[in-house]
């Protein structure tokens, strides 16, 4: 708020970006003359200091013409000169002022004229200028009108609003918005009603100022406003006249006011502070037809009847029903995907943590149910149903986000909420790092730097996975959770340990939403191929499903990423192609180590996690994340999740033959039958449930390997003795060296063969 007197710069009608306006002025060549020009728009429109209004239009209108769009209080600041600038380029959204200042008085009021179609503004300008009112007329963004009252001196609020009602009634518009639509606060949060300003994107604006019944620039227009700002408004009354004439009005019947004090009460009943009973019944009054009360077909009972009314129900009632307005402070109504449900706030009772549940109205509702509201004297509600129905309740129309940058719309509900410690540069996190380097990565340095950029990926990109996951495979006693556990610090409510495969895999996933990094701690058997597609989902889809049990499904942004940890082999199902995991076997030359685990606990606990986010957050990533390290845990793995038939020809490679009769080595060609007998024999030594056909083989060894096959004679014995040539088929093998190399293809990884005797030499 500014102290108020003669404008800045008054005196230079230049213009301020508005060069396509439809009356130019000539170009200054001041260059200070474009900013002088913004400060005097300023100061005629001095306002609230601690909030302003936001306002986008959506391009459509509702049933009487009025434009619809997204409008919002913003309470970071008055409507500043960046602003104003912005809103006259038409660079975001226009701006709207609060007239009510700090000190409950104002500079500017405006009377709001909501006809919107077939409104003549020259002819109210003439109708203003006949009853010599300091009014000036501006088309609103909706083709209504404006009428603005400039003053010299800020003036009471009370004072203005007063003859504003009594000027519009003068015009024909009895009981019409005027603008402050309030006359003090009833708190600091009662920040006050805006009203959209005019000349947004000057270059094209449809909301200018009016002069002799023609639009004018926005520098004519400032001129023109300077030059009306009045100073004595108490010798300027009017008599009301009918919308329809100049015909004195009678006085219209009594009843709506009784209407709206009834209304009232039950909205104080129910929890309505001074300033959301205010607004409400100000929305009311103009809105109100004949379905509240009979005599509203003579129009509003007028602002300060309202205000009014709103005194004595405050007098009656000092404090209402808390219950269902403080529904807001941990519940909220939201809209995702194609439902409408509940959010509600609340710490675990277990981590401490915020966590969110989603339910039902309904759900909520029988919670409720024993605790009804009384609105009338033979009416009590579920304070759920009022809630809901309020304006007032807090609402998140576009839905769950999980946004680390903060810059999702308002009408979104984030539930990011940030890192459990702050960057600490004063203390050292090194036993992690080593622990890290030297147990986990068993001192592998390549392998070290993608574990260490996988972490930093985690802090610096939180809301964009990489796709991949750690596996951690060790013995008891090697510090799998110690390591996490450190790690858990730094995400608080967005870090889950889960020692069940259900708990991340299964169809209630309702505590999954907002986690960063899961925790699978001997939570998977490698065997268990049904959770195989679910598992790659969760680490590589950016989207997941939230399931409450009995509840809404809700789709939901997926950052989780994974650690998995077991003392078993076989940790995961990983396919030949496998390019999820990086595998890891643990050092275990520290298991048993207490002192060391103390040491290391006591880092974290002493400031380590913090310098750890701050290590982190630092790290330079120089790995390409979504390309673990093939590691030899990795091709154990791989081995282990195998197919009969790759498991059964990976063994025929590691021993060099593919039956007992290849003595000599690796055969080049192979009947196609002894090769089928040879797989037989390895699915009934391993037990294998279902084995494939031999024409499955045949397309595994064409197919997938490329090899081909040919016809030529084999010497057999027949039943009678007698020694003859039958035709059979035959499959043809490179070298073993070729083969083995045609296997690394598929697994995509590099086998430590071991040695065996030179290849058979059996050409055709």
């Amino acid at each position: 708020m500014r102290a108020h007197g003669t404008a800045p710069g008054a005196g230079t009608p230049e213009t301020v970006g508005d060069e396509n306006c439809r009356e130019k002025k000539n170009n200054s060549s001041n260059p200070n003359d474009g900013n002088a020009l913004l400060d005097r728009l300023v100061f005629l429109f001095d306002g609230y200091s601690k909030a302003h209004g936001s306002y986008d239009l959506s391009g459509e209108k509702d049933a009487r013409g009025k434009a619809k769009g997204r409008a919002s209080t913003v309470k970071t600041g008055g409507a500043t000169a960046a602003l104003w600038r912005a809103h006259l380029k038409g660079q975001g959204k226009g701006i709207g002022v609060i007239p009510l200042r700090d000190d409950d008085t104002v500079v500017w009021g405006c009377i709001d004229v909501d006809e919107y179609r077939g409104l003549d503004h020259g002819q109210l300008e003439k109708k203003i200028n006949g009853e010599k009112l300091p009014l000036v007329v501006c088309r609103s963004k909706s083709g209504g009108a404006h009428l603005f009252l400039f003053l010299k001196e800020p003036t009471p609020a009370v004072n203005v609003v007063d003859v504003l009602e009594n000027w519009a009634a003068g015009l024909g518009y009895p009981g019409i918005e005027i603008f402050p639509k309030q006359t003090s606060r009833a708190n600091e949060d009662d920040v006050g009603n805006w009203l959209n300003m005019p000349y947004y994107n000057t270059k094209d604006t449809n909301r200018y100022g009016i002069r002799d019944g023609q639009p004018i620039s926005l520098g004519d227009f400032i001129e023109h406003a300077e030059s009306k700002r009045s100073d004595d408004l108490s010798r300027l009354e009017l008599k009301a006249h009918s919308k329809k004439g100049t015909q004195k009005t009678k006085r219209p019947p009594d009843g709506r006011n009784d209407a709206l004090f009834k209304r009232g009460c039950a909205l104080r009943r129910i929890g309505y502070d001074e300033a959301q009973l205010r607004d409400e019944l100000l929305e009311l009054d103009q809105e109100a037809d004949v379905g509240l009360h009979d005599n509203f077909e003579y129009g509003p009972v007028g602002q300060r009847e309202v205000l009014g009314i709103v005194r004595s129900i405050v007098k009656r009632y000092p404090a209402g029903s808390k219950l269902v307005m403080s529904l807001s402070v941990d519940h909220a109504v939201i809209r995702a995907g194609g439902e409408v449900v509940i959010l509600r706030e609340l710490i675990h009772p277990e981590t401490g943590q915020q966590t969110e549940v989603f339910t039902t109205r309904g759900k909520l509702r029988e919670w409720f149910a024993n605790r009804l509201v009384r609105v009338s004297k033979k009416l009590k509600m579920n304070p759920v149903d009022l809630w809901v129905q309020s304006k007032y309740r807090r609402e998140y129309s576009d839905g769950v986000v999980f946004d680390p940058s903060n810059s999702a719309p308002e009408t979104a509900y984030n539930i990011w909420k940030g890192w459990a410690v702050k960057p600490n540069t004063s203390t050292s996190c090194n036993l992690f790092i080593n622990h890290v380097r030297d147990v986990i990565c068993s001192g592998d340095e390549a392998i070290f730097s993608w574990v260490m950029d996988w972490l930093a990926d985690l802090i610096q990109n939180p809301a964009n996975k990489p796709g991949t996951a750690l596996v951690l495979r060790s013995g008891e006693g090697t510090g799998k959770g110690q390591t996490v556990q450190y790690l858990s610090r730094l995400l608080g409510r967005h870090y889950l340990h889960l020692a069940d495969q259900n708990r991340l895999t299964g169809r209630f996933n309702d505590h999954l939403k907002g986690g960063l990094l899961f925790f699978a701690d001997e939570a998977f058997f490698g065997g268990d191929k049904s959770v195989d597609g679910k598992l790659k989902a969760l680490i590589t889809e950016p989207t997941f499903l939230v399931e409450v049990k009995h509840g809404p499904v809700i789709p939901i942004k997926n950052p989780g990423r994974i650690i998995m940890s077991s003392n078993n082999d076989w940790v995961v199902p990983t396919g030949a192609d496998a390019r999820r995991y990086c595998v890891l076997d643990m050092n275990s030359n520290r298991v048993g180590d207490f002192e060391y685990f103390s040491a290391l606990i006591d880092e974290s606990e002493n400031g380590g996690d913090g310098a750890l986010l701050h290590y982190l957050q630092c790290r330079e990533i120089k790995s390409n994340l979504r390309v673990p390290p093939k590691t030899e845990s990795l091709l154990d793995q791989k081995h282990l999740s195998m197919e009969s038939h790759m498991a059964w020809w990976y063994e025929c490679l590691s021993c060099g033959c593919i039956d007992e009769v290849d003595e000599n080595g690796w055969p080049h060609r192979k009947p196609k039958k002894y090769v089928y007998a040879a797989y037989q024999m390895h699915c009934q030594a391993v037990k294998t449930r279902y084995p494939k056909s031999p024409e499955g083989i045949g397309k595994f060894l064409k197919g997938k390997l490329g090899y081909s096959d040919t016809k030529a004679p084999i010497t057999v014995r027949e039943q009678d003795g007698e020694e003859r040539e039958k035709w059979v088929s035959w499959y043809l093998f490179p070298d073993l060296a070729t083969c083995r190399s045609d296997f690394e293809k598929i697994l995509q990884q590099d086998v430590p063969w071991p040695d065996v005797d030179p290849d058979e030499d059996m050409p055709f």
